[in-house]
């Protein structure tokens, strides 16, 4: 059981990817986010991106590394807007970026800290299965 839970955190982070990146490299994003304002989009989307990465992940206790590469996964996708139609790269989308990464790991290291989180337990536990 302990596989699956894992197994569909991986898949759910996957998922969160592509439509980040779908959104982010389409010539015409949907209606939906042209009527909203952007920055509030980015802080959301890679705050996602960052907790379901480390729902994925982050049991190897590589929290800080794993958040460092989805900013620079974030930077990579900011910079492929350069070669789409209609987008433009914005130093301001990568404070956007940098503050949705960066408030999804304070969340992460309160919850950690003060919030005994059962499925933490149960991933150490699936570390340990492997020995």
């Amino acid at each position: 059981m302990q596989r699956h839970i894992l197994l569909l955190y991986r898949l759910l982070f996957i998922a969160v990817i592509v439509l980040v990146i779908q959104q982010s490299l389409t010539p015409l994003p949907a209606k939906v986010f042209i009527d909203s304002w952007d920055k509030a989009l980015h802080i959301a989307a890679w705050f996602v991106v960052s907790l379901t990465g480390y729902l994925a992940y982050g049991y190897l206790s590589r929290r800080r590394l794993l958040l460092l590469w989805v900013f620079v996964f974030s930077v990579v996708v900011e910079l492929g807007q350069l070669c789409v139609a209609g987008r433009f790269f914005s130093l301001f989308d990568l404070v956007a970026n940098a503050i949705g990464c960066l408030s999804a790991w304070a969340v992460i290291s309160m919850l950690e800290r003060f919030v005994p989180l059962l499925w933490q337990y149960r991933l150490t536990g699936l570390r340990q299965e492997k020995t």
